[in-house]
């Protein structure tokens, strides 16, 4: 998630690691006493293992995720399918060093297909995304086509990596 290289052999997880991940996935700030009590591990024991995990990299990180509607904040999501005009390493590292700058951008996805990138976009409303949208959005190195979509409503958010095989 954080651009750091994924370990170069998978790390073998048992149902304790699984469980351990599950938890705190759904709550990062579960104490070590509260985590090893619903894993059923020694507060010793389930910290050795989130630390382990933590240095394999399978943790990547802790954060918080914020509600903008309980903080006053207007969000208006754009979903934005991009081309570019060439797909060479150097027009890729170009557009994609550029868009690091732009704070209105949330999440972006090199994909395959008939679009190159696959971009969140989150605004105040429809005018601050026309404002972003010919100043800064079109005029990125390499574009060629940009294709919105506004977000009528979000229907599920599942954050996270799926842990066990669905049977």
């Amino acid at each position: 998630m954080d651009g750091s290289p994924a370990p170069s052999e998978p790390i073998s997880l048992d149902e304790r690691d699984l469980s351990i991940l599950e938890a705190l996935q759904k709550n990062g700030q579960l104490t070590v006493a509260d985590l090893s009590a619903r894993v059923g591990l020694s507060p010793s024991a389930c910290h050795r293992r989130v630390k382990a995990l933590e240095r394999a990299g399978i943790i990547d990180r802790y954060v918080a995720v914020l509600n903008p509607r309980a903080m006053g904040r207007k969000t208006f999501p754009v979903w934005l399918d991009v081309n570019l005009s060439s797909q060479n390493a150097k027009a890729q590292g170009e557009f994609e060093a550029a868009i690091e700058d732009v704070s209105e951008i949330r999440l972006c996805h090199f994909v395959g297909g008939t679009t190159d990138y696959l971009l969140k976009i989150e605004v105040e409303d429809s005018d601050a995304f026309d404002i972003l949208h010919r100043k800064t959005l079109s005029v990125l190195p390499h574009v060629e086509r940009i294709v919105s979509k506004v977000q009528i409503r979000e229907v599920f958010s599942r954050p996270g990596v799926p842990l066990r095989d669905e049977a």
